[in-house]
């Protein structure tokens, strides 16, 4: 059986317009956390208790319910989206995070994800 195809899986995600902001959300820590883990830095150099830590605590960073990414592109989202999708081990490693990602949350809760405690030491 062959994949759908983009457009299709467009349509049926987003409406080709982009994501909700809700949508976003989710979809932005599935992917973040897929990279991680896939690239065995989940628990180690990122420093996430476990897989769900790492879902909880990402969805949370761009929840709108949360007061987080006021100003979000939905359009930009979706494309923020895809290239963490695309991002290898190596820019996960080398800590490459994509462009658009910064721009769909001006606020900057879309940038590239810290190890856990640095945030933590740096507020204290």
């Amino acid at each position: 059986m062959r994949a759908p195809p983009l457009t299709l899986l467009c349509a049926l995600a987003v409406g080709c317009g982009g994501y909700k902001h809700e949508d976003f959300a989710v979809a932005f820590a599935e992917k973040t956390c897929e990279l991680y883990e896939t690239c065995d830095v989940l628990t180690t150099t990122m420093g996430f208790d476990d897989l769900d830590d790492c879902l909880t605590k990402l969805e949370d960073k761009v929840d709108p319910a949360r007061g987080n990414c006021p100003e979000y592109d939905d359009e930009v989202g979706f494309s923020c989206i895809e290239a963490i999708a695309q991002l290898s081990c190596e820019d996960a490693l080398e800590g490459v995070w994509p462009e658009q990602c910064d721009q769909t949350c001006p606020d900057g809760a879309a940038s590239k994800p810290e190890p856990e405690g640095e945030e933590q030491s740096e507020a204290g």
